[in-house]
């Protein structure tokens, strides 16, 4: 199976000034928001980054657009590294990833029309003359089910989820091959996040697309992802097939964030399990006979098949 994008081993530090002992002295403290981070997301594929706010997801995803520098660790672009280049040397592969970013309203240009934001990629890029991007913004507004009509609108008309539409167009614009989507329906209510979470199926199947997406809700990346990654303070605590998530989670953080998902029926509810902070720091979760530990992740010991398991303490990583 082809990898599209491949992080290895991604370390994200931040330092902050601490007083010490003594009036007039500091320290460098170091804040590990991200520990030793590995995924491989295959082409044609979803994988679902899940955790909880300040779990170290988005940071992840920042730093596999280079948007954010790593510490340390490697980002695989379509079998190019491109973590140590250049901005020069990168721009050319910026069309090949894109992202879409949570705060749709925030993102877009409010003194531009929507068919400007949307041809704004290929204005970076040097791509088509003028009333080509038009042409071809518009046709991205149709693909995204908003429709040329709405090309002169501004971004202060629209609705929450027409405004995630437009940002999903011009991340489209360029046709890349790998999109992260860092929380995009978290702000949505729920009919539009089910139409947000349907259209990016619908366009990974059609154009082949392979998506990292970002959620802290197990519940949204159920019937969109063919993998769960969950992480924790800033590591990997499980990554597993969805189904095999959802049947056999073995780590505790995975467990509670399962028992926090809202069912209508009271007969499906799940049996809560509460894990206090420092059960899931000080302690090993009781694995089935791991099996051998995944390579481009020490901390990870199999315990069936395509099912990884963090089996060992977490050491102070906070996120």
């Amino acid at each position: 199976m082809n990898v599209a994008l491949e992080l290895r081993g991604l370390s994200k530090s931040f330092y902050k000034k601490q007083s010490s002992a003594g009036f007039f002295r500091s320290e460098l403290v170091e804040h590990r928001a991200v520990d030793n981070v590995s995924i491989c997301v295959p082409e044609r594929k979803i994988v679902g980054l899940v955790g909880e706010s300040g779990s170290g997801k988005s940071t992840v995803g920042l730093m596999a657009m280079r948007l954010l520098e790593p510490t340390s660790g490697d980002i695989v672009l379509n079998g190019t590294d491109i973590s140590k280049l250049s901005p020069k040397e990168l721009k050319p592969h910026r069309a090949q990833m894109q992202i879409i970013f949570q705060d749709s309203y925030s993102s877009l240009n409010p003194m531009m029309t929507l068919w400007e934001i949307v041809a704004e990629p290929f204005v970076i890029h040097k791509m088509h003359d003028a009333n080509t991007r038009r042409n071809k913004a518009k046709e991205l507004l149709d693909i995204v089910g908003l429709g040329a009509a709405f090309a002169n609108r501004y971004p202060h008309e629209l609705s929450g989820g027409q405004r995630q539409r437009v940002s999903i167009a011009r991340a489209l614009a360029l046709k890349p091959k790998v999109l992260i989507a860092d929380e995009p329906t978290s702000a949505l209510d729920v009919s539009v996040k089910a139409q947000v979470i349907n259209l990016l199926h619908d366009l990974q199947e059609e154009m082949g697309l392979s998506i990292l997406f970002i959620s802290h809700e197990l519940s949204v990346v159920r019937s969109l992802v063919d993998e769960i990654v969950v992480m924790h303070r800033g590591r990997v605590v499980e990554q597993a097939q969805t189904e095999q998530i959802f049947q056999n989670a073995q780590h505790p953080y995975t467990k509670s964030l399962l028992d926090s998902i809202p069912v209508l029926n009271p007969h499906n509810r799940r049996r809560r399990t509460f894990v206090s902070a420092n059960e899931l720091t000080a302690n090993k979760p009781r694995l089935p006979k791991a099996q051998f530990v995944l390579a481009n992740n020490p901390n990870l010991a199999q315990v069936e098949d395509h099912h990884f398991v963090d089996a060992s303490p977490l050491e102070g990583a906070t996120s």
